[in-house]
Formats: C-alpha cells, sequence, structure tokens
C-alpha cells in the first residue's frame, strides 16, 4: 500500500507565524461535497475530493437554488455563470388540481430587504456540478480523485483513509474528513451513526418534456405546486425544458410509471388532454425523511444526505446540504488557521442539525403533506398568501430564511 504525496498550504498566523496545513478530505464529489471544496479552496484551504464514481455527480435531480444558497455561490464566484445558465423564478404558485385554478401566488420581492438575490434560480444539478468542478479545476488547492473509493480510515489525532483505485489501495492524510457520501453514506456507517426517520410510502416521478405549460394552466409560471388529493404534481420551467415531479401511488411499479404509455397517460390527466411533446428524461425515486443522531465525531463530520435526507418540496434537500458546507467551512477555518481545536467543527455540527431537524426537515414535510391537501395546523396557503405578514413568512421560511424574518 503507497502513501499519496497530498497538497498542503502554507498559511501566516496573526503574529507572524507560519503554520503548514493538512488537506481536508471530502467524501463524495457531489453538488454538496464539491460545494465545500469550493468554500474551502476560495479562502485558501486546500483538499483532496474523492469520489468512487468515475465522473463527479451529474445527475438530473435538484434545481431550484435559494436567496442564501445563491449569496454563497456569489462568495464563491460561481453565480454569474450560473445565472447565464439557470433562469430566475420570482413568483411561486400555488394551483387547485381538480378545479385547474391558480389559489394562491407568492412574490420573492418580498424578500429584498433581506437578501440581494430575492429570487430562486433553477438551474439542472448537473450544471451546477460542472461549474464546481471547474472552479475547483482552476483554484490550484483541489485535488479531485474520481474512481478512488474509501474502504477504511483512521479517525485519531486527524485523520487517514484508506481507499482503493484501479485495483491499488493507498493512504491518504488529512486534517479532517468531510463525508458527503450521500444517503448509504459508508462514513456515517462505518461510525455506526444511527439514521432515523421513515420512508414516505410514495415514490416520485420525475420527468423532463418540451411541454408548455402555459398552453394548458393560463397564467402558470416558473414555479407551480398542483395541489390535489390522489395525485400532486410540481411543475418547473427550465428555459427549454418543462419539470414536473408527480407524486405516485403507494406501492406504484417504478418499471411501469416509467414506460412511455404510462406518462403519457398521467400527464394527459393532467393537461386535460394529449399533447404533443418529447419526453427528455425520466427516473422514479424513494423519498426519505431522516436525519443522524450527530453529524460529527472526532475528526469526521458528515453532510448533505449522509446526514439528513428530505422532502424534495421546494428543493429542501440539497439547499441544506449546501448550506451544511458553508457552515463547515467557517468552523474548518477556523480550526486550521486558528487554535487547530476540533470543537468548532462539532460546534458547526451541532447547529447544524438541530436547525435541519427543527427547522428544514419540519417545513419541508409541512409541504409536502399540503400537497395532498392533507389540513395542517395553519391557514389555508390561499390565506396565506392573501395576508402580507404570513405571506412574507411563508416565503422566508420554504427559502431557508426563517431566521431573518
Amino acid at each position: 500500500m503507497s502513501h499519496y504525496g497530498i497538497l498542503k498550504a502554507i498559511n501566516p498566523r496573526s503574529n507572524g507565524e507560519v503554520i503548514v496545513v493538512e488537506p481536508i478530505l471530502i467524501s463524495g464529489a457531489g453538488p454538496v461535497g464539491l460545494s465545500l471544496a469550493l468554500a474551502l479552496t476560495s479562502r485558501g484551504i486546500p483538499v483532496v475530493v474523492l469520489e468512487r464514481r468515475p465522473i463527479a455527480g451529474w445527475e438530473f435531480r435538484a434545481t431550484t437554488f435559494h436567496p442564501p444558497t445563491l449569496e454563497m455561490f456569489h462568495r464563491w464566484g460561481i453565480l454569474g455563470r450560473l445565472d447565464e445558465l439557470g433562469c430566475r423564478t420570482r413568483v411561486l404558485q400555488y394551483w387547485d388540481r381538480s378545479r385547474r385554478a391558480l389559489i394562491a401566488e407568492f412574490d420573492y420581492n418580498q424578500l429584498s430587504d433581506v437578501t440581494d438575490f430575492p429570487f430562486c434560480l433553477q438551474c439542472s444539478q448537473h450544471l451546477v456540478v460542472r461549474e464546481l468542478y471547474d472552479a475547483l479545476q482552476k483554484s490550484g488547492l483541489a485535488d479531485v480523485r474520481l474512481g478512488t473509493e474509501i474502504v477504511d480510515f483512521n479517525n485519531d489525532g486527524g485523520v487517514e483513509v484508506i481507499v482503493e483505485s484501479h485495483g491499488q489501495s493507498a493512504a491518504i492524510k488529512g486534517a479532517v474528513l468531510c463525508a458527503a457520501d450521500g444517503r448509504d453514506s459508508f462514513v456515517r456507517r462505518r461510525l455506526e451513526i444511527a439514521f432515523e426517520g421513515e420512508v414516505y410510502a410514495e415514490p416520485l416521478l420525475l420527468i423532463g418534456t418540451t411541454i408548455e405549460m402555459g398552453d394548458f394552466f393560463r397564467g402558470m409560471k416558473d414555479v407551480s405546486h398542483i395541489i390535489d388529493t390522489h395525485q400532486w404534481v410540481i411543475v418547473t420551467a427550465l428555459g427549454n425544458e418543462t419539470r414536473m415531479i408527480f407524486g405516485l401511488e403507494p406501492g406504484a411499479n417504478p418499471v411501469q410509471a416509467q414506460t412511455n404509455e404510462a406518462i403519457k397517460m398521467r400527464v394527459a390527466a393532467l393537461l386535460g388532454r394529449e399533447a404533443d411533446y418529447c419526453i427528455q428524461h425520466r427516473a422514479v425515486h424513494t423519498v426519505h425523511r431522516k436525519i443522524a443522531t450527530r453529524f460529527a465525531e472526532k475528526y469526521v463530520a458528515l453532510l448533505g444526505d449522509a446526514a439528513h435526507l428530505l422532502s424534495p418540496v421546494l428543493g429542501s434537500g440539497l439547499n441544506c446540504g449546501i448550506h451544511d458546507a458553508d457552515a463547515y467551512a467557517d468552523a474548518i477555518v477556523s480550526f486550521t488557521k486558528g487554535s487547530g481545536d476540533i470543537t468548532a467543527l462539532h460546534s458547526a455540527a451541532e447547529r447544524r442539525r438541530e436547525k435541519t431537524a427543527h427547522q428544514v426537515q419540519n417545513r419541508a414535510h409541512a409541504e409536502y403533506l399540503r400537497l395532498s391537501e392533507i389540513k395542517l395546523n395553519e391557514p389555508s396557503i390561499t390565506d396565506i398568501a392573501r395576508t402580507p405578514a404570513l405571506a412574507r413568512k411563508h416565503l422566508l421560511r420554504t427559502s431557508l430564511m426563517a431566521d431573518r424574518g
């Protein structure tokens, strides 16, 4: 087994003393892992990103990025390019499917006093990953190793991971290991951290189409939640693609649900008639509501799907993971350039878990229930939209900015 040579950075302390910073090891080259990597390299911290797959995470999944996430992208220098690739959403709509009627509308301009970006950006996840990856390649502080799998690690006085790549094993040392390795996180399982919660009975069907929804729902804008007891739908306009998420029936056959015939019937039932369009991609996903019992142990921290799984309504899961990355980056900078006390990272992880469990997860679950017309212990979405104070609160909460109200 060999030992990789690794990137190191030299950083001066405030008193003039020079210290050598070991790299931060990041497991997972999806949008959360690469966000953490860019947040760190933009502040002079070297990273080694380890991804078991031969390519970075190019999935066609999440599309919605909320104002605080855009603030992070701006700081990391990639928002301009993403703004060119995506579409700005300034209005969030709710529709009643049975009546085909608009029942609520929320204008993100209400948030212009608390953010410089009072809109959501709709941009396919694979494009965000591409821009993060390209920015890292230009940083000079990132070593992204694809096709490299962590098979074991030591978590005492820093970390050392054992990796396998192309039939060869090697050891890599780092200051901290941050695991953004997804729902089935090897790192979380290796630490025997419990992952508590539930799996929703209803799987989701995600399809990309060329349908112009305004031809069927007059006045429909870029992001619309179509509420229905039996089958709700979320519609998002992405420039040359209209993406639809259907809540399927409990126990639905995922293979059958993805056939052309089944999709055409489902879409025709939504539109009220058959339409001529192309299906660009399709997938069925199981929806989880889970959270790790702790996000950090010694020199290892969990983030993104490795730490929590949320309803995909309003893009809560991916945005929350990127917010984990931003919080951890602040703590790691303090750790590596300050006293070297790992408790800064532990405190950040504890705060992120608290916020995820009691704010983000609960709100994502409530919005999931709202789509199915399950009565919530709060006013109807129509009454919320008609009351300025409630409308503002709703936008702040669904945009992951409840603490700015």
